[in-house]
């Protein structure tokens, strides 16, 4: 018992030095923009070291925009390879709302988020790690698909491309999410997420080619 103490207070010391460094690092970049704001004024504001810093985030941009850039959780992984399901994308959907579930529990932050992610350089760093995420995604879902061949929703699709459209498909609604566009603090990040990719989808139906 004393072990899982220990633990859980880690993890509380953990989470409360993450959310003190973003709400540094959204409150600065806010203030006086992305590109001139630096690392070390982040630190300086959070009351951290540089070492401190990168052991939470890998860059200024993780911090400022949140989703940090690791990977998913060992367990979630195997989670999400195992889950008996008849709906691969509402699996994936779960996977990536679990990921990131607590860079939108904070409605300050995340409005903060919304303003910064107007900005031209915060914007192509946020697009360019949301990228990354998405191939990682991509890969997880293909290796789901490979195993589960009966999982898949068009059989005359190879895995590699059926898990490229959902893990597109989620990028985007993650990004209409993360905007602002689409996200309602009356909702959970998985029903913002859910509806985010159900206004996508129900408008490429009535695209005309």
């Amino acid at each position: 018992m004393q072990d899982d103490d220990c633990v859980g207070l880690r993890e509380q010391k953990r989470r409360k030095t993450q959310r003190r460094i973003e709400d540094s690092a959204t409150k600065l970049v806010d203030e006086h923009g992305f590109g001139a704001v630096t690392v070390e004024e982040i630190c300086a504001d959070a009351g951290i070291s540089r070492r401190t810093f990168f052991n939470y985030f890998d860059s200024k941009a993780s911090a400022v925009m949140g989703s940090p850039s690791r990977e998913f959780a060992p367990e979630l992984t195997e989670w999400f390879l195992t889950a008996p399901t008849d709906n691969v994308l509402e699996l994936s959907l779960t996977l990536i709302a679990t990921h990131v579930d607590d860079h939108y529990d904070r409605p300050e932050i995340h409005a903060r988020r919304q303003r910064i992610a107007q900005d031209s350089e915060a914007a192509a760093e946020s697009f360019a790690r949301k990228r990354a995420k998405a191939k990682e995604l991509r890969e997880l879902i293909q290796k789901r698909l490979e195993n589960n061949p009966g999982d898949k929703q068009d059989p005359r699709m190879s895995p590699r491309c059926e898990a490229a459209l959902i893990a597109s498909l989620l990028r985007e609604s993650l990004w209409l999410v993360a905007t602002g566009d689409f996200y309602s603090t009356d909702k959970t990040l998985t029903e913002n997420l859910r509806h985010s990719a159900q206004i996508i989808t129900s408008y490429a139906k009535g695209l005309a080619w």
